[in-house]
């Protein structure tokens, strides 16, 4: 089981990562949406965000699972899963929506503002994951101080 958790939880970071370099290419091709071959790349690079931004949440509870089920998790681990929820709703009812309708209405600005709002729910996830582990012993002090 533990070598399972240990994949699930690669696979996890893989796909939060390529959820995320796949919108910063995003939010570049947003400003060529007009352009036939942008139009095209895009449609591919928002295919494989919205791949990513379901499968983050279902790769982190099923790693989750395989370390011991919800009662071994604090209240950290099930925000970011709750998270990881939101971000795919961003993804498939604001950044893809705002997509499929770029090239006519020309505005760039919403489908970055998605974007942001995407990413800003991926660092929060982010710190919330790293922070048991690698934050919190930062800000704890020694006894006595």
């Amino acid at each position: 089981m533990l070598i399972l958790k240990a994949l699930l939880v690669v696979l996890h970071i893989v796909i939060a990562v390529a959820w995320f370099a796949l919108a910063v290419r995003m939010q570049s091709l947003a400003r060529l949406a007009h352009v036939p071959d942008a139009k095209e790349v895009g449609d591919k690079t928002m295919m494989g965000m919205t791949v990513m931004a379901l499968l983050l949440p279902f790769v982190g509870l099923g790693a989750m699972f395989a370390g011991g089920g919800f009662a071994f998790y604090g209240p950290v681990y099930h925000s970011s899963v709750t998270l990881a929820l939101v971000l795919a709703a961003v993804q498939l009812f604001g950044v893809q929506r705002v997509w499929r309708g770029l090239p006519e209405k020309g505005h760039p600005g919403k489908l970055n503002m998605w974007i942001g709002i995407g990413h800003l729910i991926w660092l929060v996830i982010l710190v919330l994951m790293l922070w048991p582990q690698y934050i919190s012993p930062v800000f704890r002090t020694a006894p006595g101080m």
